[in-house]
């Protein structure tokens, strides 16, 4: 049972894995196209408003590289962490009352307590949309 489920998982980290090469292969199209033809190279500039993320779990390495990611691509990352580890982004403590002032809200917390996070963030049906890293 469990080499089934390690299965199963292992076939879709294939299929993401194979997503993001096909959605890079897009990007530099639409680079290249950008170009050609004299446009800005950063979308979310010219839809007149920054986008804003909130990354939980933006103090750990994948929430960290994310939330850099994330800034490398023009939007305003805020973080969510317990520990103290330094980050160029600012953090946010009481996430609950400033949830709907994002975007993006990516779940990159520790598996142990991703569960209880979605719980607490799902019955404030934010309006951004919320990626799990899991």
């Amino acid at each position: 049972m469990l080499e089934d489920l390690r299965s199963e998982l292992n076939e879709l980290d294939r299929q993401l894995v194979e997503l993001i090469a096909r959605r890079q292969e897009a990007v530099q199209r639409i680079g290249a196209t950008k170009r050609d033809t004299g446009t800005a190279t950063r979308g979310h500039a010219s839809s007149g408003s920054i986008q804003r993320a909130l990354v939980f779990g933006g103090g750990g390495k994948m929430g960290g590289w994310f939330a850099d990611f994330l800034d490398s691509q023009s939007f305003g990352v805020d973080i969510v962490d317990p520990s103290d580890v330094s980050s160029r982004h600012a953090r946010v403590d009481r996430w609950q009352d400033v949830v709907d002032q994002y975007d993006l809200l990516v779940e990159a917390a520790p598996s142990k307590v991703s569960a209880d996070l979605l719980r607490e963030l799902l019955p404030l049906k934010p309006r951004g949309t919320i990626f799990d890293l899991a």
